[in-house]
């Protein structure tokens, strides 16, 4: 969950970026890279547990990034309600970029990143589909942002 991550780095966890690896329901991916949280509806994947629309870990960070300011988020949160689309001010989508990027894995890479992790470890690993997400989107953010 990239909320305790986030919190692990508030409390001293040495991470420069927090990445959020999202599946085809890339609500959250879609935040980061265009500042567009609204809801599109949920396909089925071979990750159920990331087919959502609203992350709710999500809410709790924007209310710390936007500087604790719970008027503000409530604004927000009720905009989301009436219109199913959050539009973050230009300041909060900054804060929110300076701690985590993100990263979308359709399917197919799901399948193809299982494979190659199986056969780099000559069978001694096998991923499930959402930890295949996370190493897909950290080997994606890593070839774009290297350390």
């Amino acid at each position: 969950d990239i909320l305790a991550g986030w919190y692990a780095k508030q409390m001293g966890l040495p991470v420069r970026k927090l990445i959020v690896a999202t599946n085809e329901n890339d609500i959250l991916h879609r935040f980061f890279q265009a500042g567009d949280y609204s809801q599109l509806g949920v396909r089925e994947t071979l990750s159920p547990s990331m087919d959502i629309q609203i992350s709710s870990n999500f809410e709790r960070f924007l209310f710390h990034a936007g500087g604790d300011d719970a008027p503000a988020l409530k604004s927000l949160m009720d905009g989301l309600e009436d219109t199913k689309r959050l539009t973050p001010p230009p300041s909060l989508l900054a804060a929110c970029r300076e701690e985590m990027d993100s990263e979308r894995v359709d399917d197919a890479e799901v399948l193809a990143t299982i494979a190659d992790v199986h056969t780099a470890s000559a069978g001694e690993h096998t991923l499930d589909p959402h930890s295949a997400i996370a190493v897909a989107g950290a080997r994606r953010f890593f070839q774009r942002a290297p350390p």
